[in-house]
């Protein structure tokens, strides 16, 4: 991948420890460039899994769009809202059972814990 991470593997392990989550966001200039949509769903899932490899389940990795016009570029093919549909279909295409937390259980529950909010 030629990228390093701003979060060494005994980090992602003790956020995972404590039940947090890493969000990736979809900035080309964090996950990495990107020219065409196969290309940012490959880097995408190489960042997921890599979370994945060290944590050994997904419930520490979240999506994070930050696609408010904020972020430029964003990942080719998820530019704008209706794009995060996209997204939604790449996840659940390849990580089936786990799509739901990579896609928003992960992230509501540290909120909820951190909020108490529902």
């Amino acid at each position: 991948m030629g990228q390093s991470y701003n979060l060494s593997p005994d980090t992602i392990g003790r956020i995972h420890d404590r039940e947090g989550v890493i969000g990736l966001i979809m900035a080309q200039h964090q996950l990495g460039r990107t020219w065409a949509k196969p290309r940012s769903r490959d880097l995408l899932y190489q960042h997921i899994n890599a979370i994945h490899a060290v944590t050994k389940d997904y419930r520490a990795c979240a999506i994070g769009t930050d696609i408010d016009g904020f972020i430029k570029p964003t990942l080719t093919g998820i530019k704008r809202a209706p794009d995060l549909k996209r997204l939604e279909q790449w996840i659940r295409a390849d990580y089936d059972g786990d799509a739901d937390a990579i896609l928003y259980d992960n992230a509501m529950r540290v909120l909820d814990r951190a909020c108490a909010w529902r």
